[in-house]
């Protein structure tokens, strides 16, 4: 992997075969290790485009979601009979600023290593202002931290900085869409460093479980792909805050 810093020592060039790692530094092997595992580039596609699909078909799911609600029909003869009537869900209606914060599960993806790493992502930050009753703009902040304990237990993080807009669907699910500065940066237990900056993407979906006010308890997903010359793909399966008055 290439960096602006430093390059990886010439060993983790050598041990490439054909996309594949004949073995780890460690002389391990890839299935050794407990902080990493492989996972080819295809199944990372199909996983973008599998979240992709779920936020297409969930929007209009989530805005068209009728509620039933009970009334009654009355007879000549004094029964009652009930009847189910769809409301529509409510729409969202935000004003001023917003703040959001999250964090939890992270996973990267890189293509130097030819496999996947668990961690943690966040915290993430966000903080705008709604110019629409179900639309914010907001500055954001998202990343994941990770470690490939088969090289060197080499430590790499990963996120994007930008500006993301903010769409409510309804009261209870919201999407981000976004791009900024990318940036990675990794380190191995023998003090090799590497770092490279470039373009990045946000995309996010977010769940309401609870919300009182202008407080909002969310569970949801971030994706985040840094687009240098060795890709990075970032996932998060995050838990958060997010602050936003009501009209």
């Amino acid at each position: 992997m290439t960096g602006t810093t430093s390059e990886k020592p010439v060993l983790f060039v050598l041990i490439r075969q054909d996309g594949d790692y004949a073995d780890s530094p460690s002389g391990t092997g890839m299935g050794s290790g407990s902080g990493s595992m492989h996972l080819p580039g295809g199944l990372v596609k199909r996983i973008v485009f599998t979240l992709v699909a779920l936020l297409i078909a969930a929007s209009p799911a989530f805005a068209q979601a009728p509620a039933k609600v009970m009334s009654g029909v009355s007879f000549s003869n004094g029964l009652t009979a009930p009847v189910a009537t769809a409301v529509p869900a409510a729409a969202a209606a935000h004003k001023g600023f917003t703040f959001l914060l999250d964090g939890g599960f992270g996973m990267q993806q890189d293509p130097f290593f030819g496999t996947t790493a668990m961690g943690y992502s966040g915290l993430n930050v966000g903080a705008g202002w709604f110019i629409a009753d179900n639309l914010a703009v907001m500055f954001r902040w998202t990343g994941t931290l990770v470690n490939f304990k088969d090289f060197d237990n080499t430590k790499q993080a990963a996120g994007v900085i930008g500006g993301v807009i903010q769409w409510w669907v309804n009261d209870r699910f919201a999407v981000e869409v976004g791009a900024g500065n990318g940036r990675w940066h990794d380190k191995d237990d023998d003090g090799f460093e590497s770092s490279d900056n470039g373009f990045g993407l946000i995309f996010g979906g977010h769940f309401v479980v609870w919300q009182g006010g202008a407080n909002h308890i969310l569970v949801g997903f971030e994706y985040t792909p840094i687009l240098t010359e060795d890709k990075i793909h970032s996932f998060a399966i995050t838990g958060g805050y997010q602050w936003g008055k009501k009209k």
